[in-house]
């Protein structure tokens, strides 16, 4: 490949691995940036927000290696991993969406999962990045952490006001649409 063709694929994947870096912060604020409002909004108390968000962070760091050995095995690739976690999430998300009155329990444990994959797709994201620093193509991977991070802020500032206007509910729906 020469010097041009490499320069127009590294600037095409960086712009790609820019936007799927802001889409994803920006609905992972969604869930983890206020995922104790929506739990508060659900009716959960302070302890049992706490335990939800703790019990998702250690599903995560329970599920992430195993997904790592399945990606490093060649079960998956990085990209299809990343997609098995955000459309398990997203089905979660639905769930959520169409039946907001089920019972706690089962609030509870799709809002865990929806949290635990997301925390697991952040290090498969990472991963992506250094798939094409791997394959010679170097992506700017500092530009698209740094559109992430403030993807996310700029979506904090605003979910407060969503949230206010259209209830918790909106967060999932957001989450959905980044």
């Amino acid at each position: 490949m020469d010097k041009q063709s490499l320069t127009r694929l590294q600037r095409q994947l960086t712009g790609k691995y820019v936007a799927t870096n802001g889409l994803f912060w920006m609905a992972y604020v969604c869930i983890w940036g206020f995922g104790a409002v929506y739990l508060k909004g659900k009716g959960f108390s302070s302890t049992e927000t706490g335990i939800i968000t703790a019990l998702g962070g250690l599903i995560s760091v329970v599920f992430q290696p195993l997904l790592a050995a399945r990606m490093e095995n060649g079960g998956l690739s990085v990209r299809q991993a990343f997609m098995l976690c955000l459309g398990a999430a997203c089905i979660c998300d639905v769930v959520l969406l169409v039946c907001p009155a089920a019972a706690a329990l089962a609030l509870a444990c799709l809002f865990l999962a929806v949290m635990a994959l997301f925390q697991m797709n952040s290090a498969v994201l990472n991963s992506l990045g250094m798939e094409y620093v791997n394959l010679g193509i170097p992506v700017n991977y500092g530009l698209a952490r740094g559109a992430g991070s403030v993807c996310f802020a700029l979506l904090s500032l605003a979910l407060g006001f969503v949230t206010e206007r259209f209830g918790v509910d909106a967060l999932i729906v957001l989450s959905l649409v980044f």
